[in-house]
């Protein structure tokens, strides 16, 4: 049985509230970074899963990049955006 979903968030420091909720990784986030444009995150996990989110709506991009046999500690974009 999986553990229910984490819940992640990202914060408008500026603001003081929560920008975008994200709903999907079962266990932590280890890594992440934002697109050059600021449109997508990308996350890695302890779920051993990567996935790509909209910034803005925290909605998933693509589905979950499964098959690491291990946690994910690192994610990133390279400067051309992939």
């Amino acid at each position: 049985m999986l553990p229910p979903l984490a819940r992640h968030q990202i914060w408008d420091i500026q603001k003081k509230r929560i920008r975008s909720t994200f709903e999907g990784h079962q266990q932590e986030i280890y890594s992440l970074d934002f697109s050059r444009d600021g449109r997508l995150i990308v996350s890695g996990s302890g779920d051993n899963s990567v996935r790509v989110w909209n910034a803005t709506t925290g909605a998933q991009e693509v589905a979950p990049l499964t098959g690491h046999t291990s946690w994910v500690s690192s994610v990133a974009y390279s400067p051309d955006g992939q």
